[in-house]
């Protein structure tokens, strides 16, 4: 990821010394595998809706042949954070 267009403040918070911050909370085993925890944020912001991502995620991994997913929240000039999913 390059960063946010027109948007160097988010992107110096979300990009740092090249490493991408989601959020998102992991602990990493002995063997090197990553669990996800959980995330920083637990609510995100559309236009004044608080939305819950466990939520959301709880009905994507329903659907034939999803693995798992993610859900973060990016910015939006418009509506404050739009909803994102990252889907397996």
């Amino acid at each position: 990821m390059a960063g946010y267009f027109k948007d160097p403040e988010t992107t110096a918070q979300t990009i740092r010394d090249g490493w991408l911050y989601t959020g998102d909370i992991a602990t990493v085993d002995d063997e090197g595998f990553i669990f996800m925890q959980s995330r920083a944020k637990e609510i995100i912001k559309v236009r004044g809706i608080r939305i819950s991502p466990k939520e959301i995620e709880a009905v994507i991994v329903n659907y034939p042949g999803v693995i798992d997913c993610t859900i973060s929240a990016e910015h939006d000039d418009v509506t404050g954070e739009s909803v994102t999913a990252t889907v397996l």
